[in-house]
Formats: C-alpha cells, structure tokens, sequence
C-alpha cells in the first residue's frame, strides 16, 4: 500500500469515528426505591425501540453511552418494583443526560390458603 493511500485511509476512519462522536450523547442516572431514598441495582433502563440500554450497579448508578441524538422514550424496571415509563428523555451530541429516578415498590397479595 503506498503511503498515500495510507494516510487517506487513516483520515477517513479518523473523520468517520468524529463524525460519529459528534452526532451521539449519553444518557446517566441513578435510579433510587421512593420510600427510603435507596439505590436500586438491578434495574433494566432500556432506550426507546433501540439496542440502548444497561443495567444499574449496586449503587443504582447507570450509564449509557454513544446514543444518536433524537428525542426517545426510556423504560425502567426491575422485579418487586413498578415499571416507570419516561415519555421523553432528549439526547443531545456531546452532552450527557442525567435523571434520578424513583420506583415504587410493587405490592402484592396473596390469596388465603385453605
């Protein structure tokens, strides 16, 4: 290969993985149980329609990174608790979004044995 098509080649996946950078931002938060403020790992934070998503740590803490920019809904759920649906969470290119979040436990009964 010569150096001339090297160093084309070079710039282009350079240009490429900017042009990626620019157009795509993040989403981060950290998702806490309503009654007592505590973190909740575990938690399934999924983007809309997308491949987004991750799972909380065991500080309830999350990140996920490299979404195109675009307005999208976000689901949070994690069992014991109630789903909670974020009708619009906006990403931005080079910016980051951060929400704390608060699940309600989820109640349930059980019927009588006899």
């Amino acid at each position: 290969m010569s150096v001339n098509r090297l160093i084309i080649s070079l710039f282009l996946c350079t240009s490429s993985v900017l042009s990626l950078a620019q157009t795509t931002g993040s989403f981060q938060g950290k998702i806490i149980e309503q009654s007592t403020k505590q973190p909740v790992g575990g938690a399934n934070i999924q983007v809309g329609n997308t491949t987004f998503g991750a799972v909380t740590d065991s500080t309830g803490v999350f990140i996920i990174q490299q979404i195109p920019a675009g307005s999208y809904p976000v689901t949070i759920s994690r069992i014991g608790f109630q789903t909670k649906m974020i009708s619009e969470v906006i990403i931005t290119a080079n910016k980051t979004y951060y929400s704390e979040v608060e699940l309600l436990e989820q109640v349930s009964s059980l019927s009588e044995v006899t």
